[in-house]
């Protein structure tokens, strides 16, 4: 081989070289997108797709290895400063295993309170980024791509996907015991609504699918309004809602706290009364008393507490659901604290007493805001 072939067979090798590690570094992107996403959901969202993704990875992962042995040396990947092939060597071995049988992910943990998720996560997320980097660098693209990884994805995660249905997103991240104890600390209204005659949505109900998804349709209406109103929804009842705002939740917002509860409570009335009249309409009978959604109002001091789901304990609690059986459909009745709260503070609203008594016949007097 003359001087000029010699050139020519090093220029085509480094070309294929190049074309094999474009090869990898597409592949691994699109392995990492995957299992973005499949490990966000908890194992949910394309499991196939993802595991078939990582079985094309090591088999182009292999190739560019029998050539390039360096690729599966850490320090040589700057993962860590160990001479060693044995991280990666590992890991590949986890990911086959995983794509060949029914584990839900690759990486088992041993750890007491980190999952098989959050290992994996862990792990897989150094091996993404250090590889691509690499990658781009025997490549030597024009452009390169933002490569960045935190080791706070794993708990941003976890909070978002454990609170974001019960807080609004802004804050959703930053939910901890330290969190819940100021809410505990401050002053907190409690809202409950309960659907009267809602027996009569079910019972005659034209499917039961039209029940579940008007119900849901409805349920999510509310749970909008109350978080881009930054307040906390705790659950759905079955036939109604409970939620709560606080005082330091809209210090935080430069919210004051009771016109926001008055402003949500006659938006979701105003909002839920069309919206079951358009409901009736499919029932096969229409019952006498008016089908709506009453609203009961407390406030006072709930401690809140998290033990794998959200406890909010407190006496407004119980006096908010005895306002919303003081309730009819329609009505916002609101308990002697708050009333005076919002009586002496300037607002422009009036109210009708109410008269009513508890399950055990102990009489009180509420609150019914006059909001037409």
């Amino acid at each position: 081989m003359d001087c000029r072939d010699y050139v020519i067979h090093i220029t085509l090798e480094k070309m294929k070289d190049k074309l094999l590690y474009t090869n990898l570094l597409i592949i691994l992107q699109n392995f990492e997108n995957l299992w973005n996403m499949y490990s966000i959901s908890g194992g949910l969202l394309y499991r196939s797709e993802t595991k078939k993704s990582a079985k094309i990875f090591l088999e182009i992962f292999n190739k560019v290895a029998d050539k390039h042995p360096a690729i599966r040396n850490t320090k040589e990947l700057h993962i860590n400063s160990t001479d060693s092939t044995e991280h990666i060597d590992s890991v590949n071995q986890f990911l086959k295993e995983w794509t060949e049988g029914d584990e839900k992910f690759p990486i088992p943990s041993t750890e007491l309170g980190i999952s098989d998720n959050e290992k994996s996560r862990y792990i897989l997320q150094s091996i993404f980024m250090c590889l691509s980097a690499c990658l781009l660098c025997k490549v030597q693209l024009e452009y390169n791509p933002i490569l960045c990884k935190s080791s706070g994805e794993s708990s941003f995660h976890q909070n978002n996907v454990k609170w974001n249905e019960r807080f609004s997103w802004q804050i959703s991240d930053q939910v901890d015991k330290l969190f819940l104890n100021k809410l505990s600390e401050s002053e907190t209204v409690v809202i409950i609504g309960d659907i009267r005659k809602s027996q009569d949505l079910i019972t005659y109900s034209s499917s039961p699918d039209a029940y579940r998804s008007n119900m849901v349709f409805y349920i999510e209406k509310v749970r909008k309004i109350i978080l881009d109103n930054n307040g906390v929804f705790d659950r759905f009842t079955g036939d109604g809602f409970i939620c709560y705002f606080n005082a330091y939740l809209s210090q935080m917002f430069r919210k004051n706290l009771y016109q926001t509860v008055i402003d949500v409570c006659v938006k979701i009335q105003k909002e839920s009364k069309p919206y079951f009249g358009q409901w009736q309409q499919n029932l096969q009978k229409i019952p006498q008393d008016s089908i709506g959604l009453s609203i009961g109002i407390d406030s006072g001091i709930m401690t809140f507490l998290y033990d794998r789901m959200m406890f909010a304990v407190g006496t407004p609690a119980v006096w908010a659901t005895r306002m919303c059986t003081a309730g009819n459909a329609g009505d916002i009745i609101i308990n002697n604290i708050p009333h005076a709260k919002i009586s002496n503070g300037n607002y422009a609203y009036s109210f009708d007493e109410v008269f009513s008594s508890t399950k055990t016949g102990e009489q009180f007097k509420a609150f019914r805001l006059k909001y037409e």
